[in-house]
């Protein structure tokens, strides 16, 4: 089985010697695939965060076996060492998307699930607007995002005021993860008696694609 250079080439199964054919590599669809971290960045005791203690749990992003395709995902190094918090403190969170994706993409919703002994107060959240149908243009420009608070399941859904989403990011470029970020206040309401009690506060996104 001889190419048209006289050599030797690969055989395919069911293939004559005279035949024309081309061969077809499939390749993985392009995607979009944003990661969502949530970590802790203030701790006030009254809920002024001018002069708040600051913790440094950033993680650190690793993408060398994203690009080398020996993974679909970035590494994300950071701490996860409990931080010790008295009744009635407030907790600043920071919610960040990553788009490990090789599309371009936004979240058009944040999902925050609350564990018990931690409390969302919209007072506390000057940036955030109960969700309703339309803003003014006054509520545009003073607040960042809606929210919907479900006390029975202890869910908050923010979602964007003035656009169809909250986060768009770029695709992978290869090098860096396009991100952006929002925050989220609560406060540590866990009864006395509950010392050294371990609050784990989840959340996800919804992505939807961009197209232009």
């Amino acid at each position: 089985d001889y190419n048209g250079n006289g050599k030797r080439g690969e055989y395919v199964p069911g293939q004559e010697d005279d035949d024309d054919f081309e061969k077809v590599i499939v390749r993985e669809p392009d995607k979009i695939d944003l990661a969502l971290r949530k970590f802790i960045s203030k701790i006030s005791a009254d809920g002024n965060f001018e002069n708040a203690t600051t913790y440094n749990r950033a993680p650190t992003v690793d993408t060398t076996k994203l690009k080398s395709g020996e993974k679909t995902t970035a590494t994300y190094n950071h701490s996860k060492e409990p931080i010790y918090v008295n009744i009635g403190d407030y907790v600043l969170y920071t919610i960040r998307a990553y788009n490990e994706g090789s599309l371009a993409g936004y979240a058009s919703e944040i999902i925050d699930y609350l564990p018990e002994g931690l409390e969302f107060d919209p007072a506390d959240n000057p940036n955030l607007i109960a969700k309703k149908s339309s803003y003014t243009e006054s509520e545009k420009n003073t607040y960042d995002y809606a929210y919907e608070y479900d006390t029975t399941q202890r869910i908050i859904r923010i979602t964007p005021i003035d656009s169809e989403y909250i986060f768009k990011l770029d695709a992978y470029d290869g090098t860096t993860l396009d991100t952006d970020s929002l925050e989220i206040i609560c406060k540590i309401s866990a009864t006395s008696g509950s010392s050294d009690k371990v609050l784990t506060n989840i959340a996800y996104s919804f992505n939807k694609l961009v197209y232009t």
